[in-house]
């Protein structure tokens, strides 16, 4: 798994991204396998590079940045493996002195609310190039159909 561009994007504006990801823990899955619990440290890559998408959004993708800050990332239950859960950042505001975002994030599996309301800082350093970054669009359904000859 490339951890640079875990998550693609479903909806993308200077203010709020929706990203989609999902966790397979067997490419060979099927009904017997057990589902284990997707590991954190994934968790909270996909969504610092959701929250990070709207940082880059915002400054027209001029640089990446670091994470200041988490708080109430409150879990209403495990993630499990094949579950595709929904990642929405929102920026809430922005510290034009510190080059600070500050994000609400929430997430969802399909209509059931995972995480609702967690706190996310990102500081903006230029010293981090973006070009490095998941810098994806949004992934175009229709285009692919049309090359695998699917449309037609």
């Amino acid at each position: 798994m490339d951890y640079m561009k875990m998550v693609h994007y479903l909806e993308i504006s200077s203010s709020e991204v929706l990203s989609g990801f999902i966790y397979k823990d067997n490419e060979e899955f099927c009904e017997l396998d057990k589902p284990v619990i997707v590991p954190m440290y994934l968790l909270l890559e996909a969504f610092f590079q959701t929250a990070g998408k709207v940082a880059r959004e915002y400054s027209n993708n001029k640089s990446g940045g670091s994470i200041v800050s988490v708080s109430n990332l409150y879990f209403k239950r495990p993630i499990l493996s094949n579950e595709y859960i929904r990642i929405r950042a929102n920026l809430v505001s922005f510290n034009v002195s510190k080059r600070c975002f500050f994000f609400k994030l929430s997430v969802c599996i399909e209509e059931e609310v995972v995480i609702s309301d967690a706190d996310i800082i990102i500081k903006q350093e230029e010293g981090i190039s973006s070009k490095y970054l998941n810098n994806s669009t949004l992934t175009d359904k229709e285009k692919i159909l049309e090359i695998i000859g699917a449309l037609n």
